[in-house]
């Protein structure tokens, strides 16, 4: 045991004393104790679980050998685990028993970690086969496949019928099944690897490009065993490079479609030009292969380019200069040049030609003075709405700008051969130009303004377009060189914007160019003064008209009907303060009568489309509750073709309605009276003309109709008082009725309808009064007495008495009764329910008439 290479170890006795051979004891190196001769139980207290029942198997006499047990071991200073192929055997004495075991181990850790990470290995590469590959399959050795392949299978659809031998190659496109099946052929010939593209049908029904690997597989004396490969997806990347290829098409086309000069270098030089490129410099593509391109830079810009560029393509940065280029026509222009790293070395780039820009770098710089000017007026004019406030900052800005001695600016007034400014500028000394000036005999310079053109006077002495007058009156003034820019609008002149100096002096392009776009805006400012003003006046004159109008106005926003302006006379008709009604459209509606208030939106409704519609509703004014007729007249207000806002006037045509009404109800009652006394007058007529009454009496009994319609007239009523139809009556026929005529009665008051019949029946007696008694020739008297008294104690009746006296009347004489006696004892109780008690007495007429009345108690 001692010399043996294998480690051993003897556990003697039931304490278990270890003895160890020498290659046992590098395992107890680390324990840094004397094992031997002690108790294992002692030496290996912590792993004492793994081997105890090992060991209790060995001194019961059984042996074992047990291959990767799985041990503790101290090592490096801590437990590692550890791998022994172990094997054991009871030793006996010399009686025979068991007296121990023998250990033998030999330590198989590096192969069993080996064996671990190779099955790791074995399951990554798996899966990773697996996760990026499409399908897994293997042939025999001819090529033939002759075993299923799931994966195959389940991303073509094919059975396995379908699958096995050739039939793999119905899964591929058809345009791509020849070139596989040769690719395959060839391969399985020349003992290769196979690494081919083609379209494989994929699980939707579709194509995906596949790769395609497989390789032999060699036994042990080089002979194929059979052939294994797998198709990994390469769709994306074909689908990418197709776009990528498109992409690069489309880049060519817009390169050669834009023109700039666009360009690709390497190491080797020029890589790429577009057409416009050759185009320009007026070569082939072999003309600026390499590094010939470097010969179209202007001799004083090469050499700081070229060093410009290589220094930017060594440190892979971008870089931009701007260098002289030989253009085919032979000249040199300055172009912009821009590079950027691409990959693969590769720099690619663009030159831009800028030639007209440098040049108009320095009108720039001219304009920008001009700018700020500009920007300084406008901000100077924009507060400004006066005329002449806005003429004399122009002025005086511009003059001030252009170093002038003068500036002012005229409107023409050409029909009446004037020009009239309202403020200038002039420097001190100078006299101002402001007002009024007779143009008569300046046709010439007039007709030149008319033009449109600038004009520009070096010295005024000289200028012969103007009339001698006002070149002598300006040179004396101190007035010698101009510029004028006309304002002519629709073929008209309009106004002129002037400037000058003191002396003779050549006005620049710059300078007549500023000048004219002052002009315009000189114009353009006035205008909006104008206009400003116009709607200032026509503002201040709507709202004198609003405040006056008895009728309420009102203006809406079209899109949202929201209230936008109420006049007073709307807050009075409506009985609310104006800004109750502003705002949405409910405010007002609110304030209708519910039953009339879908109608009146309705209305206002049609006016947004573009209609004009009165109507009337009816509101509740909440200041007392009442209710008004409201007239609304509504209409859209346009801008153009676009209905921006509806505007109304309301007016308050409660009392209209209420007159109508009641107007209605008089012309029917007149109808009604009309009616009834036409009736009235026939039946006069007709009994008149048969009991052969003359023209006369006829005549008679129709005005004393007449005059009972005058007192229903009269008191603008329907009823008429029975003492004024009494008084009426005997005024017509007597002058002395104070003395010989006595009347008396309460105020009672008569319906249209009786006083017509009660008006007759008076007239006959009062004429039969004046032909026959009381009153025919002034010695008899009168009396007329009525009282209102009840019937059965409910209905109340008029009761008149008429009583004449003093007029002896012989009964038996009277031998025909006339119209008028029937008329009052036959015709009042037949129209007028009347009871009528009529008698000729010796001493006069008796006569009682009572009738039903509507008198109140």
């Amino acid at each position: 045991m001692l010399v043996s290479p294998s480690m051993m170890s003897l556990v003697w006795g039931p304490e278990a004393i270890h003895l160890y051979n020498d290659s046992f004891t590098e395992l107890l190196r680390e324990h840094r104790t004397l094992a031997l001769g002690q108790s294992a139980f002692e030496t290996f207290a912590r792993s004492r679980g793994v081997f105890a029942d090992d060991l209790a198997a060995g001194m019961a006499g059984r042996s074992a050998r047990l291959i990767g047990q799985q041990y503790p071991v101290l090592r490096n200073g801590r437990l590692e685990e550890a791998w022994f192929d172990v094997e054991y055997a009871p030793v006996h004495n010399d009686d025979g028993c068991v007296a121990g075991v023998l250990w033998t181990l030999k330590e198989t850790t590096a192969q069993h970690l080996l064996e671990s990470a190779l099955r790791e290995s074995e399951a990554r590469h798996r899966l990773l086969i697996e996760s990026c590959t499409q399908a897994v399959w293997e042939t025999d050795a001819a090529g033939v496949v002759v075993t299923d392949s799931p994966s195959w299978r389940a991303h073509t659809g094919q059975t396995l019928e379908e699958w096995l031998g050739y039939g793999w190659l119905n899964g591929i496109h058809p345009d791509d099944r020849a070139y596989a099946e040769k690719q395959w052929r060839e391969a399985v010939a020349a003992r290769g690897l196979v690494n081919a593209e083609f379209r494989l049908r994929a699980p939707d029904g579709g194509w995906r490009w596949t790769n395609v690997r497989a390789a032999p597989v060699l036994d042990g004396r080089g002979k194929i065993e059979k052939w294994a490969g797998m198709n990994i997806d390469i769709d994306a990347r074909k689908r990418a490079e197709a776009a990528l290829r498109e992409s690069d098409a489309r880049l060519a086309q817009l390169a050669d479609a834009v023109p700039v000069l666009i360009w690709e270098t390497g190491y080797e030089g020029a890589t790429f030009v577009n057409s416009h490129y050759l185009a320009y410099f007026g070569v082939s593509y072999d003309g600026i292969a390499g590094f010939n391109w470097t010969r179209f830079v202007h001799p004083d810009d090469v050499n700081g380019y070229i060093a410009a560029y290589e220094q930017a393509f060594a440190e892979g940065r971008p870089y931009d200069y701007e260098c002289r280029l030989l253009r085919a026509d032979g000249q040199y222009r300055w172009h912009h040049t821009s590079g950027r790293p691409a990959s693969h070395g590769r720099f690619i780039g663009s030159c831009t030609d800028i030639h007209d820009l440098v040049a108009a770098e320095r009108a720039l710089r001219e304009r920008e003075e001009r700018q700020a000017f500009l920007l300084k007026l406008s901000d100077a004019l924009r507060p400004l709405t006066d005329l002449a406030d806005i003429q004399g900052e122009i002025t005086r800005l511009l003059r001030e700008q252009l170093n002038a001695g003068w500036c002012y600016y005229v409107d023409w007034d050409l029909d009446r051969e004037i020009g009239l400014v309202l403020r200038d500028s002039v420097i001190e000394g100078l006299p101002s130009l402001a007002g009024a000036h007779d143009v008569s005999d300046a046709p010439k310079f007039l007709q030149l303004l008319a033009v449109g053109a600038v004009l520009t006077v070096r010295d005024y002495a000289s200028y012969e377009q103007l009339p001698t007058r006002i070149r002598q009156k300006f040179v004396a003034l101190g007035f010698r060189s101009m510029m004028a820019a006309p304002l002519v609008k629709e073929g008209r002149l309009i106004a002129s914007l002037l400037v000058g100096n003191t002396e003779i002096r050549d006005w620049s392009a710059s300078e007549a160019s500023l000048l004219v776009e002052v002009a315009e805006r000189a114009w353009a400012a006035i205008e909006r003064g104008r206009a400003e003003r116009a709607l200032r006046e026509s503002e201040e004159r709507f709202q004198q008209f609003a405040t006056a109008s008895a009728a309420g106005l009102w203006i809406r926003d079209a899109e949202a009907l929201a209230m936008e302006f109420v006049s007073p006379a709307v807050a009075t008709i409506y009985g609310v303060e104006p800004n109750t009604l502003f705002g949405d459209v409910t405010r007002w509606a609110a304030l209708i009568v519910p039953d009339d208030r879908d109608v009146a939106l309705a209305h206002l409704e049609a006016a947004r489309r573009g209609k004009t519609v009165v109507h009337e509703f009816r509101i509740q004014r909440p200041s007392d509750g009442a209710i008004r007729w409201i007239r609304n007249t509504d209409f859209p207000l346009r801008d153009n073709s676009h209905i921006l806002r509806v505007g109304g006037i309301a007016e308050d045509v409660t009392e209209a309605k209420r007159a109508s009404e009641r107007l209605e109800v008089l012309v029917n009652e007149l109808q009604h009276r009309s009616r009834n006394l036409l009736g009235v007058i026939t039946a006069v007529a007709g009994r008149t003309l048969r009991q052969g009454g003359s023209v006369d009496a006829f005549d008679e009994r129709l005005q004393a109709l007449s005059r009972a319609q005058g007192l229903l007239s009269q008191y603008g009523s329907d009823t008429v008082e029975v003492g004024a139809l009494v008084r009426a009556e005997l005024a017509a026929h007597t002058q002395e009725r104070s003395k010989r005529v006595q009347i008396a009665g309460p105020e009672v008051q008569l319906t249209a309808p009786q006083v017509q019949n009660f008006a007759l029946a008076l007239h006959e007696l009062t004429t039969n009064a004046v032909k026959y008694g009381a009153l025919k020739d002034g010695t008899g008297s009168l009396i007329v007495t009525w009282e209102v008294i009840r019937y059965r104690s409910e209905h109340r009746r008029l009761a008149l008495n008429w009583a004449e006296s003093g007029v002896p009347i012989d009964p038996s004489k009277v031998t025909r009764q006339g119209y008028g006696t029937e008329l009052i004892q036959g015709a009042l109780a037949y129209a007028l329910e009347a009871n009528v008690e009529y008698a000729l007495g010796a001493d006069g007429v008796r006569c009682r008439i009572e009738m039903p009345i509507e008198q109140p108690e």
